[in-house]
């Protein structure tokens, strides 16, 4: 992980980017962007890289998903500040044109989800039953299992068969089942 001071150098590095594409922008972000210094090691995130907090004006960033992955900590970071750039400069939110520009001018490929690896992290729902349509066997979260017990229907998506519930305890396995309500 980066430490605070290495963080402002990478803001400074990116902001100072934009103000060359942009000079004029340069005064009216400074203003609004005051706060912006404030980032924030999250331990209790659990598969979200990096998030942009625009009224605060703050970002927050995984600890553990960027300590194993930490050359993805500099285009997260990026990707984060260019949210806030974004709606400071053009009032924009999200993933817009204005950030994508943005995110380009920081030399990134704006790219709005990551592909790193968050197979060991807990599941906020773990798998507590299994489920059987016709074509395949569903894992079911407790949330799920819950509503089925108390008469609601879930379908699978793929053979659109009513799921049954077929067996209780699970494991902490990622929901791969497609059902539909």
């Amino acid at each position: 992980m980066k430490t605070l001071i290495e963080c402002m150098e990478l803001r400074e590095q990116l902001m100072e980017k934009f103000y060359q594409a942009h000079p004029s922008h340069r005064e009216n972000i400074m203003v609004k962007m005051v706060g912006v210094c404030q980032i924030i090691y999250n331990h209790r995130m659990r598969t979200t890289a990096g998030r942009a907090f625009y009224r605060e004006q703050k970002i927050e960033m995984n600890v553990g998903l960027l300590t194993k992955n930490p050359h993805h900590f500099d285009d997260t970071f990026a990707h984060e500040l260019a949210h806030l750039v974004s709606y400071a400069a053009y009032k924009e939110k999200g993933h817009g044109q204005s950030w994508r520009y943005i995110m380009r001018v920081f030399g990134y490929e704006p790219k709005r989800c990551h592909n790193l690896d968050t197979s060991d992290v807990d599941r906020v729902h773990p798998i507590i039953a299994r489920a059987k349509c016709r074509c395949m066997e569903h894992k079911i979260t407790r949330i799920l299992y819950r509503r089925m017990g108390q008469g609601r229907i879930y379908t699978c998506k793929k053979c659109r068969g009513v799921l049954q519930i077929i067996k209780q305890g699970g494991s902490h396995e990622s929901h791969e089942s497609q059902f539909v309500v």
